[in-house]
């Protein structure tokens, strides 16, 4: 991501939570760059959507670490986990 793409997802963070997600004029800067460090191997349209998912199902406003996790399952999830039959062949 490039500093101009992390202040709008900051924007959009502050438009989200804006009780919980203050934005000082001295911090900015430092905050810009320091997201944008974290965050500068990430497409933003792929940081966007995690945004849009996150703030759906939390109350707090995000961390980039929020942002960029992603669950692992192991390769045999989709086929047992979702099978209601899964392990009843006896």
């Amino acid at each position: 991501m490039t500093k101009k793409e992390t202040a709008l997802l900051l924007k959009h963070i502050y438009a989200l939570y804006p009780n919980n997600f203050p934005i000082d004029e001295d911090v900015l800067p430092a905050m810009i760059e320091t997201w944008t460090e974290v965050l500068k191997d990430r497409k933003y349209e792929e940081i966007f959507e995690r945004l849009v998912q996150y703030a759906k199902e939390n109350r707090f406003p995000p961390t980039p670490a929020d942002l960029c996790y992603k669950e692992i399952k192991p390769p045999y999830f989709e086929e047992y986990v979702h099978d209601p039959n899964a392990g009843e062949d006896w």
